[in-house]
């Protein structure tokens, strides 16, 4: 229910929602919430694993990775936030059971596929299918040599419209395919393997469980500092691009508020393939010092809706619902051109877990190639980096302003350049007339228009006693307040 107010010239619109009915209305939400996996797998042991199937497994040997000459690009290129922070190199393959690897048929009739790999010097290894499609019955896994690591299995439930599917990082330089199939369906190719990453950086977690990949002058976004961000932190996500690339993003609510699951990150971050795209959640240490924390949060493949460089925005919808187990926010926005007292940054620098960087000084009205941003005049604690880029800013009211585009800002700079550029909200919102190059469409489907929107929290809340009517946000005015007439 709305009341309308006015007193001294001033007219606010409240929207109360009477808290009863809102819990009900969660409680139902959360009730049919669709839940998924990380990435959508059944589990279980690999057939050749359980069996020792592994003796004459063939194996192909990628090409050797000039590591030296990639850190070389990568210390100029790590400079320049407007591309994605690599972290592996693409080996470009066209394998399948068809062509590679070597078939057993089992005692049950089923029909068991092997094929390892070995990138030598790699941290990691991670895969890349087109013409991927599972009948029912069949299963994938990848797995390491020292069978340490395991994906899968991947099932018929992984296939996507176009089919393209991406896996997760797996530790190590070597990897063994495994895919088995029932008699019915036999004969038949089920996918091709088209890239394979060989992870050389950025990954480190996956040998050592260690950090630090960024910068030293970086704060754990659950530091002290980022006392106040518990929610925000929750809607970000750090995400892996194109298999060889880190960017961030971060889900922002709509009007509706239907959870659907838009996502933001950069334009500069757009490749093709986003079936393949992985988003990490919750990639964070538990406190202030580095801990141990499983990249298992993860949700895989996103649809475009829009993007558009006047801005550097993309607009993504994933694939999946977030799981509630992932504890996900929807980040609250504010598109109006008022000029965010001070802001925070929650981000993932250099692949690194989640880190957070506040201003407490105003942005400015600014340009940055081209784009339409908020400069952030500088920071007060902390930086971005490469990977950090399409991060959210949110300003003093907790709103999400823009994503990040690029800037000078680094440990060990002058203060004169800690400084960065974030595409506005404002203009991603509806500045072009093409669906494809606004929010708008999406994000408001009713068109009512409001300047800003609260986040929402899908999961319930349990207040004991409360059955008052609360104040949820405000409609009117936009701008925060709004001179008129002395009746309503």
């Amino acid at each position: 229910m709305q009341e309308m107010f006015s007193k001294t010239g001033l007219m606010v619109t409240f929207e109360l929602t009477i808290f009863v009915m809102k819990s009900l209305f969660v409680f139902l939400f959360v009730l049919f919430y669709f839940e998924s996996t990380a990435q959508v797998n059944v589990g279980g042991v690999p057939l050749g694993y359980k069996y020792k199937f592994s003796q004459d497994i063939p194996i192909i040997q990628l090409p050797k990775v000039d590591v030296n000459s990639l850190k070389k690009e990568d210390a100029f290129n790590d400079k320049i936030k407007s591309i994605p922070f690599r972290f592996g190199y693409k080996h470009n393959v066209q394998l399948n059971p068809q062509n590679s690897g070597v078939w057993k048929t089992l005692a049950n009739g089923y029909r068991l596929w092997q094929l390892q790999l070995v990138s030598k010097g790699a941290i990691s290894l991670n895969f890349i299918f087109d013409h991927f499609h599972l009948e029912d019955g069949c299963q994938l896994y990848i797995y390491n040599s020292t069978h340490t690591d395991i994906l899968g299995a991947f099932t018929n439930r992984n296939n996507t419209f176009d089919g393209e599917f991406g896996t997760v990082l797996l530790s190590g330089e070597s990897a063994i395919l495994e895919y088995s199939e029932p008699p019915s369906v036999a004969s038949q190719l089920p996918f091709q393997l088209v890239n394979v990453t060989h992870g050389y950086r950025g990954v480190k977690d996956f040998i050592a469980k260690n950090y630090g990949q960024s910068g030293n002058c970086n704060n754990n976004v659950n530091c002290p500092i980022g006392n106040g961000w518990s929610q925000e932190k929750r809607s970000v996500a750090m995400i892996l691009v194109g298999g060889s690339a880190w960017c961030t993003g971060s889900l922002l609510n709509d009007v509706p508020q239907d959870t659907i699951p838009y996502f933001m990150t950069a334009n500069h971050c757009y490749t093709s393939g986003l079936s393949t795209w992985q988003f990490v959640f919750n990639w964070e240490s538990a406190g202030c010092s580095n801990s141990p924390i499983p990249m298992s949060d993860i949700v895989a493949g996103a649809t475009l809706m829009a993007k558009n460089p006047i801005s550097d925005f993309c607009l993504l919808r994933l694939n999946q619902k977030v799981p509630a187990s992932f504890n996900p926010f929807f980040a609250g926005w504010n598109r109006s051109n008022s000029i965010p007292e001070s802001v925070v940054g929650i981000h993932h620098p250099s692949g690194d877990i989640k880190k957070i960087s506040i201003a407490d000084n105003s942005c400015q009205d600014s340009s940055y190639s081209g784009a339409i941003c908020w400069k952030v005049g500088q920071w007060t604690s902390g930086i971005t980096e490469g990977g950090s880029s399409g991060s959210p800013l949110y300003n003093n009211y907790h709103q999400f302003v823009g994503q990040l585009f690029g800037g000078p800002s680094a440990c060990g700079v002058s203060d004169s350049d800690k400084h960065d550029y974030y595409g506005k909200f404002m203009e991603s919102w509806d500045h072009d007339t093409a669906s494809t190059k606004r929010c708008d469409i999406y994000l408001d489907p009713q068109h009512l228009s409001p300047f800003t929107v609260n986040g929402f929290d899908p999961n319930p809340r349990v207040i004991a006693n409360n059955i008052d009517a609360e104040l949820q946000s405000i409609l009117k005015p936009f701008n925060n307040y709004k001179t008129c007439g002395d009746s309503v």
